[in-house]
């Protein structure tokens, strides 16, 4: 009786395998890339970060636009909604991605060794200026809005020059982690070397009897209390900066740099000539 059924036992025993094969081959080289999804899934959330930056730089500045102290309620009320919208989005998105990015290290590849670290290091880069931007837009959503007028113009993270170099290098990097193209080093700029940059352009620039004003207004504002969120916002984009630097540096190692040979040399002999005061 047993002899019987043996015919039939090997050959559904070989089809058995010959599926379970067919299966890890499938799963080993995926028609569609786990890894590249990994790279395109950090370009969107990098450009979740841009959005979010700049709808906080843009609710810092619309005072110069206000009417009415009701419609600025009405304006702070919608920005606020928004920007949790945003917040709790962005952090959805990489929780995803961080799972994402756990599976795919898994993944079969002949094209060598996949740099996990750096991409996890990517994630959790991205996190921590979530946090920073959260905590920029408490103390934007705290901060009097007298006080928000008064140090608009002595305060170098609002200068609109400042602003499209940080939207820029947010751009490049989402761009290049997209395409998988290099980055240029011409392109490159601690923003943080820009920040202190613009910031002395600008103060250079501005009437005398203004910086006195500025000064004066600025004593006294020290003691107050809302001068407290306004500090906790400027060191808030002091960690977004940090973190885009960081980002920069890591899709650069990702992705390639393209050369400029000598560039670095010439950029600091240009600026020890030009800015000196």
């Amino acid at each position: 009786m047993l002899g019987k059924g043996w015919s039939v036992a090997w050959r559904r025993w070989v089809l058995v395998m010959i599926g379970c094969l067919a299966s890890f081959v499938i799963m080993m080289l995926p028609p569609t890339s786990g890894r590249k999804a990994v790279r395109l899934r950090n370009a969107s959330t990098i450009s979740s970060l841009s959005y979010i930056y700049s709808h906080l730089m843009a609710s810092w500045i619309s005072d110069l636009r206000a009417g009415s102290d009701e419609k600025d309620h009405i304006q702070g009320h919608d920005w606020r909604v928004k920007f949790r919208g945003l917040i709790c989005e962005a952090g959805e998105q990489l929780q995803a991605l961080r799972a994402q990015t756990a599976i795919a290290r898994w993944e079969g590849n002949i094209r060598g060794v996949w740099p996990k670290e750096d991409y996890e290091r990517l994630v959790n880069v991205q996190a921590e200026m979530v946090g920073s931007l959260a905590l920029l837009g408490g103390a934007l959503a705290h901060l009097d809005r007298n006080m928000r007028i008064a140090f608009l113009q002595y305060t170098k993270v609002v200068n609109p020059n400042f602003i499209s170099d940080v939207v820029s290098t947010f751009s490049h990097i989402s761009q290049s982690l997209r395409t998988g193209e290099p980055l240029h080093r011409a392109q490159y700029q601690n923003l943080l070397d820009r920040l202190h940059y613009h910031g002395d352009m600008a103060y250079s620039a501005y009437a005398q009897e203004t910086q006195e004003r500025g000064r004066k207004e600025a004593i006294n504002a020290v003691t107050s209390y809302e001068y407290m969120f306004y500090a906790s916002g400027i060191v808030a984009v002091f960690q977004v900066l940090e973190g885009l630097n960081e980002l920069r540096s890591i899709t650069a190692k990702l992705c390639g740099e393209v050369p400029l040979e000598g560039f670095d040399r010439w950029r600091e002999e240009y600026d020890r000539v030009h800015l000196v005061v």
